[in-house]
């Protein structure tokens, strides 16, 4: 949230409003005191393909299943 300020012989402070719209709750203030320190959640998309590529299966397999069980 963020609010106007006029200093003068009248101080004013304005109506707070949003700074910024953050829907990640993973976020905190840095030491300094000036920056905000956000976790990005990476962007997917629902209907995309996903590849997932699983190397040295058949030795995988090999270990689970010993040849001549059953």
């Amino acid at each position: 949230m963020a609010v106007e300020i006029q200093a003068g012989p009248m101080f004013h402070i304005g109506q707070p409003h949003a700074l910024f719209e953050q829907r990640n709750p993973d976020w905190d203030v840095a030491p300094d005191g000036q920056h905000f320190l956000v976790r990005k959640q990476p962007q997917t998309v629902q209907n995309e393909a996903k590849l997932q590529v699983v190397v040295n299966w058949f030795d995988e397999l090999r270990r689970r299943v010993p040849a001549g069980d059953k």
